[in-house]
């Protein structure tokens, strides 16, 4: 790869990563300022872990969708963007998670708010960037059949699970017993 390839890449991985931040914090305060029911869907309406989670889902699948119609023309494999991009976006949420879960295993809970912010800003950047260069990784590779079905089968579960999760929590929580046992 040659010096001018590599920085345009890096100068599209800054700017999606400025971009889905961007659309992140609109989504995280969307159904604050304009209650309705596509902002109730797609935007945070508590400070849960879930809720964010379903925000990085919605603001980097709408990203995606976006960067797809922007870019239609000048992608040499429309499959392998797609698929790129479906995978990411089902990622996205799980690799927040594990990132964000850092601070209480390592450190403990964080009193100050404004530290938790920058914390939490901070682990977005990063899941962000490891995102993006686990979909380039995924666009540049050669795709079975069998793990595009996977792909589609992880996207439509998760889109189900946020939309289904937006309106009715589920009764389990990850870190209490279940009842019963």
């Amino acid at each position: 790869m040659n010096k001018g390839r590599a920085s345009v890449t890096w100068q599209k991985v800054i700017i999606k990563w400025f971009a889905f931040h961007a659309l992140f914090m609109v989504a995280h305060y969307a159904y604050d300022w304009l209650p309705n029911p596509f902002t109730y869907l797609i935007g945070g309406v508590s400070e849960s872990v879930f809720q964010h989670m379903k925000i990085g889902f919605f603001a980097y699948g709408l990203l995606n969708l976006g960067e797809g119609l922007f870019r239609r023309k000048h992608i040499p494999r429309r499959d392998l963007f797609w698929f790129s991009r479906m995978f990411s976006t089902s990622l996205l949420p799980l690799i927040m998670l594990i990132f964000f879960f850092m601070a209480p295993a390592y450190v403990g809970h964080i009193q100050n708010i404004l530290l938790e912010i920058v914390y939490a800003n901070i682990i977005l950047i990063f899941t962000t960037l490891v995102t993006i260069i686990i979909e380039l990784q995924v666009e540049q590779s050669s795709l079975m059949e069998s793990f595009k079905v996977v792909v589609v089968l992880f996207f439509v579960v998760s889109l189900s699970l946020y939309i289904v999760f937006a309106y009715k929590m589920p009764w389990c929580d990850v870190f209490t017993v279940p009842p019963g046992w």
